[in-house]
């Protein structure tokens, strides 16, 4: 039974990594308030999650988040931004054709749905390839 809470066994390196992912996770929604910041954050919690993985770097997750968020911040969030833009135009054309004619018969749902599916797919692409 001592085995089990030893900070060796397997029970404790995931609960431990269980953790790590929630504070991962807690610190990507609080850098997303500023909804500039979204595509930084995401690649922030991407360097935290790559590096919580990889078993021969021993050091803490959450600095590996900042790390990474710091070192994509400029140039993944002007990609975010200009992205956000053609996403933005999308979802509110679609918002005012229900609002103005009722039924939304200028943009089906579907398309709008695909549309953002889209552009969130290309901003995961680039966040992971920064």
């Amino acid at each position: 039974m001592h085995k089990i809470f030893s900070y060796e066994s397997k029970v404790m390196q995931a609960v431990l990594n269980l953790g790590y992912m929630i504070l991962m996770n807690f610190l990507y929604l609080v850098c997303c308030i500023p909804v500039v910041t979204m595509g930084a954050a995401q690649a922030g919690l991407y360097s935290g999650m790559r590096h919580m993985n990889n078993e021969e770097l021993d050091t803490w997750c959450i600095p590996a988040f900042f790390k990474g968020m710091k070192s994509g911040f400029k140039k993944i969030t002007l990609v975010y931004a200009i992205s956000l833009l053609p996403m933005a135009m999308i979802v509110g054309g679609f918002m005012l054709s229900l609002l103005f004619d009722g039924a939304g018969r200028d943009m089906p749902v579907w398309l709008s749905g695909a549309a953002v599916l889209l552009f969130a797919a290309w901003q995961t692409m680039l966040v992971i390839f920064h």
